[in-house]
Parts: C-alpha cells; structure tokens; sequence
C-alpha cells in the first residue's frame, strides 16, 4: 500500500480555496487555522504524513499508527524521515485493543512522539481493528469527537472525556488510555 499524503494535502489546498472564493457555498464558512488530519488503518499513515503541512492543528489515526525512525523506508512507509519522532503537533491514537491490527504499531508510534507534545492513545478492547464502524460503536465516535472539540473548538470541557482523574474513557473498563500533556 503506497501512502500517498497529498490527496489528503489537495483536498485541503481546495477547501482553503473555497473558503476563500466569493459565490462558493462555503466561502467565510471554513476556520482554516484550526484543521485536522485523520485516517483509519490505512490512512493513518497518510494523516500524519499530512501533519507535515503546517496548516494541520492536530492528528489522529484511527485502528492505525505511524511509522517510527527504525520503521522508515518500509514499504508503504515514507522514505523522506518524516517519522512520528518529528511529530509538532497534538496527536491521538484510538484504536480496538490487541486485537486491532494496527495496535502494536500505534504504540511504537505513540513512545515515538516528543515527551513535550498533548498526545492520547485510546483503545476500546471491545472493538478490534474496524469493530466500531459495522456497528456504529459511540463510546469509540464519542471520544475521537471530543478530540476534535478541544483541538478545533478549543472546547476544554471535552478534555473530562480522555483526561483528568475522572475522565469518562478513565470510569469504563473496556477503554485502556494513556496521555502526556493533557489539560
């Protein structure tokens, strides 16, 4: 599977560009300072090779990971040394436990990222690799959205879902978590 980051990095260039243009339905409608990259299996790859772009806010790989300095040149992985260690920004990693193929990865990826960085990973042991999409599975669509609240939003009251004592992810056994420089 080649990871090919600038579909990702095109489609923002056009959403930018409609934002922009007058007469687009989404002219003025879009933040452009506050963007995510996100990908699922796959994709995570190809979201965090868009976090290079320094118009991405925040990250997340869903069931997936990315590639680590001893990972690099690996089919499929970026040969340019753009590993999760060169990491800026807030990144998160939900995945479905030991059972998600894209598990073990996810937690070479995390170790990876700078010990400076908000980073999260999540997984809910329940779902495996893709258990939280032939079902809708919203405890797992729940905390990738408060993610996406505090990082896009700047909503903190999102962050009692992955972080705090109390945190919600932190009361249901089937969520493992683990997180460095959360509020």
């Amino acid at each position: 599977v080649i990871m090919d980051a600038s579909y990702m990095t095109k489609g923002l260039d056009w959403a930018v560009a409609e934002n922009a243009r007058r007469g687009s339905p989404l002219f003025g409608k879009i933040d452009t300072s506050k963007v995510a990259a996100m990908g699922q299996s796959c994709g995570g790859p190809q979201a965090f090779t868009a976090a290079h772009d320094p118009r991405v806010t925040t990250v997340i790989a869903l069931n997936s990971n990315f590639p680590t300095a001893a990972a690099a040149g690996a089919p499929g992985r970026p040969a340019n040394g753009w590993n999760a260690d060169k990491l800026a920004i807030p990144a998160a990693f939900f995945n479905g436990g030991p059972a998600d193929s894209g598990y073990t990865g996810a937690e070479a990826s995390y170790k990876a990222l700078s010990p400076t960085l908000p980073a999260l990973k999540a997984s809910l042991t329940s779902v495996g690799h893709t258990g939280a999409y032939p079902m809708p599975e919203l405890r797992y669509t729940n905390a990738v959205l408060a993610w996406l609240d505090w990082q896009l939003k700047g909503d903190t009251h999102a962050t009692s879902t992955f972080a705090g004592p109390n945190c919600s992810l932190c009361q249901d056994p089937d969520w493992w978590i683990d997180s460095q420089n959360l509020p």
